[in-house]
């Protein structure tokens, strides 16, 4: 824990091997523990939640599913998102989408996704889920369940796109595709029906958006 405006570190909290993601939902901090795929995931809390108090005190664990990644929360549905991939010596196993509820902790429902799923966004105010894998980008209508392909990657990449990001403002979807991963790549900008719209330049390997 710190604080933003001094930076100053205010203390630390011990939870599962390779934490890789946090969000905050109603009072309560949620970190997944990766586990490195299969570097540690024999470890306690492996593949797990940690569910810290806002004061840093820890109040529980969610069990999710092997090499869990990405979390994210909706304070207004009680809502979490957990992205979780696959162990590296089962490459061809899939990862997925799991949705709990964030009062209870209950897992309400689980998608699965094919071929190593690598980063999540979600439109809120839609209520769609976003996720990237090695197939393509994939919608899920959160209020209906209906999962789809939306965006080949082969279409842009056949070694798959890179990074995942929904402009909050009107929806529009960014994926990075890092061509080659020593060259410059480039953005692709789609609309929310999945109309590539334009595109420009970035750096080597655009790995994540920001919106504000």
């Amino acid at each position: 824990m710190f604080n933003p405006a001094t930076q100053a570190v205010l203390g630390k909290v011990k939870v599962g091997p390779a934490p890789e993601g946090v969000a905050v939902v109603n009072g309560k901090v949620y970190v997944v523990n990766s586990g490195m795929g299969d570097l540690r995931k024999d470890e306690p809390l492996a593949g797990t939640l940690s569910v810290l108090s806002l004061d840093g005190t820890v109040v529980g664990n969610i069990t999710a599913g092997p090499n869990p990644q990405i979390v994210l929360g909706d304070e207004g549905q009680s809502r979490l998102y957990v992205l979780y991939s696959h162990f590296y010596s089962q490459p061809d196993s899939n990862g997925g989408l799991i949705v709990y509820d964030a009062g209870s902790w209950k897992e309400l429902k689980r998608y699965r996704i094919a071929r190593s799923p690598s980063d999540l966004d979600i439109n809120y105010t839609s209520r769609i889920a976003y996720v990237l894998s090695g197939e393509g980008l994939w919608k899920i209508a959160l209020d209906t369940g209906r999962q789809e392909m939306l965006i080949p990657s082969a279409t842009y990449n056949k070694f798959g796109l890179y990074a995942l990001g929904v402009n909050p403002q009107g929806g529009d979807i960014f994926l990075s595709d890092s061509r080659d991963y020593v060259t410059p790549g480039r953005v692709l900008v789609f609309s929310p029906a999945g109309t590539l719209k334009s595109e420009f330049p970035a750096g080597v390997n655009p790995g994540a958006f920001v919106f504000y």
